[in-house]
């Protein structure tokens, strides 16, 4: 038997009009990604230290979107090297999701926090 003719009854015996269809894993996508799953999340990161006082803090933001067409604020704060908190707040606007995540941001500022 030759190559050929072993890669034809491989192919055909792994092949099933019953099984195959269209909605294979190695398919084109017929249809294309939601918008809001192909934003760019915005991430900041801030520190605080003051050894005088054995402060060594972290605090993390990201604007990101959620699986349901959402955008989510992630912020996550501890002592550095800890895995500290996080929570979670989701908004159904983009202008209410940015509004509250520049006024997070500006908060940590004033409380001395550096990027």
């Amino acid at each position: 038997m030759t190559i050929e003719t072993c890669s034809s009854l491989i192919t055909g015996m792994n092949r099933s009009e019953l099984i195959d269809s269209i909605f294979e894993l190695d398919f084109p996508l017929l249809t294309s990604d939601s918008v809001t799953m192909t934003d760019k999340q915005i991430e900041l990161h801030f520190q605080r230290r003051d050894a005088a006082r054995n402060m060594a803090r972290h605090y993390a933001l990201s604007l990101q979107p959620t699986l349901f067409g959402e955008l989510a604020i992630v912020r996550a704060w501890g002592r550095i090297g800890t895995r500290g908190q996080q929570k979670l707040l989701t908004f159904s606007s983009h202008s209410e999701a940015t509004a509250k995540f520049e006024q997070l941001a500006l908060r940590r500022r004033r409380r001395g926090y550096t990027e």
